[in-house]
């Protein structure tokens, strides 16, 4: 449970959770998962 504050945490935020499939080995580059395009990101 986290609060996100200012730009700066929404956008560490958005990039670590758009990366959760790379970490899991889902897939091998950021671009093969369907929602890199993120405008956070």
């Amino acid at each position: 449970d986290h609060m996100i504050r200012n730009e700066a945490e929404l956008l560490h935020n958005a990039r670590y959770i758009v990366a959760n499939p790379l970490r899991a080995k889902l897939v091998q580059k950021i671009g093969q998962y369907p929602y890199w395009w993120c405008k956070y990101l």
